[in-house]
């Protein structure tokens, strides 16, 4: 496969009309403005960063990366889910995902599976870089939390895209990182706790 041509299926893999369900999840940001955790578009930068540096982001490419390798990852990512949010969105748009992906391919691995899995499985079998999907991947997810993020807070197309140019070198880094050293540590308890609060939420625009 050439470079241009897994380009445009990692594009294909991981544009928002891809029907994985995507645009219904906020992965607890929708809980974290709601109870003001974020209050501008600096504060979302901030929770942006750590979520890809030491949160669920970081832990879902890990996952990937494992996956590329030829790992068995799917029910390590749903047991590492840390609320029901959680588990249920990276379920959901993993068999979405591989129903999808059938237009490509021949095969899935067993269902339920969850999203980096998904990725990880699709991507190795087609014989893509390891790095270039991990940074796509972790592309596609702030990419969604943002447009979350437009409908949740003032944050405007302007504000939006002047944050994707400043997590860019985030995403680059965390994703070298990852190949290097896939281990699932984390530390962004602010992320978690939004995500489990989400759950307790009167009335909600997401589904976590």
């Amino acid at each position: 496969m050439t470079d241009t041509v897994a380009l445009v299926r990692l594009m294909s893999w991981l544009t928002p009309a891809m029907p994985t369900g995507g645009f219904a999840w906020s992965g607890g940001l929708e809980a974290a403005v709601r109870e003001k955790c974020i209050e501008n578009k600096d504060a979302l930068g901030d929770w942006m960063e750590d979520v890809l540096r030491a949160g669920p982001m970081r832990v879902d490419a890990a996952l990937l990366a494992r996956a590329m390798a030829g790992e068995e990852v799917s029910e390590l990512a749903l047991a590492l889910a840390t609320s029901p949010g959680r588990a249920a969105e990276t379920e959901e748009q993993g068999d979405a995902f591989l129903t999808a992906a059938a237009a490509w391919m021949d095969g899935s691995p067993t269902r339920p599976c969850a999203l980096p899995a998904a990725v990880g499985w699709a991507a190795r079998a087609a014989g893509l870089s390891a790095e270039q999907t991990v940074a796509a991947y972790l592309h596609a997810q702030v990419a969604a939390a943002l447009q979350a993020a437009l409908r949740l807070m003032p944050l405007g197309q302007t504000g939006s895209t002047r944050l994707m140019a400043r997590l860019e070198p985030t995403i680059v880094a965390t994703a070298r990182d990852v190949i290097a050293d896939p281990n699932l540590g984390t530390v962004a308890f602010g992320a978690e706790i939004a995500a489990l609060r989400h759950g307790t939420l009167p009335a909600r625009l997401f589904r976590s």
